[in-house]
């Protein structure tokens, strides 16, 4: 079109220009989504994680529910979702808990000053030896006296269980250890 209309004489510096200008603004338009659908690609073909990993990216954790070429969408532990732009996949770090089968439960706790530190350690690994979702195959269950506090023993515990089975333990404080 534009060497039809150069035979006709007719001016292009302006159309050129202007055709330039435009281009150049859709280009810095669809950057984001551009750069976007190339890290899906990445996020896609290197299978960072699958559909059901838990995973956290900066500040947000959850459940991957769906990838996609624009965005990757996790489901939180309290119900929320979140929309990542794969672009924040590619440039932050990732920490994918689902990607291997077990797990390791670490909580601490703390108990009297006058309590037996024998005693209680040998009451820790023995309910978690009995819990029948505590792998015992990998390591053994581990409890050990961490701080001697003001008021306090603290101890340090953990155990491996099967990566489905992490939850059922509570949290990394070890609040609901079942």
């Amino acid at each position: 079109i534009l060497c039809l209309l150069s035979i006709l004489g007719v001016q292009l510096n302006g159309i050129i220009t202007a055709l330039s200008a435009a281009i150049l603004a859709i280009g810095v338009a669809l950057q984001n989504i551009i750069s976007n659908v190339a890290n899906g690609i990445v996020v896609v073909s290197t299978k960072m994680f699958k559909t059901g990993d838990y995973i956290t990216v900066g500040d947000s954790s959850g459940s991957v529910i769906s990838i996609n070429l624009l965005f990757t969408t996790i489901s939180t532990t309290d119900n929320k979702r979140i929309t990542i732009p794969n672009s924040m996949l590619i440039n932050n770090e990732v920490v994918n808990y689902g990607s291997f089968a077990t797990r390791r439960v670490d909580f601490t706790f703390s108990v009297a000053y006058e309590s037996d530190v024998e005693k209680v350690k040998e009451i820790v690994v023995n309910v978690m030896k009995s819990n029948g979702k505590v792998r015992l195959d990998e390591q053994p269950p581990f409890c050990r006296l961490k701080t001697l506090n003001t008021s306090s023993l603290d101890f340090f515990a953990n155990c491996w269980c099967d990566n489905e089975d992490y939850w059922d333990f509570g949290d990394d404080s070890g609040v609901g250890y079942g």
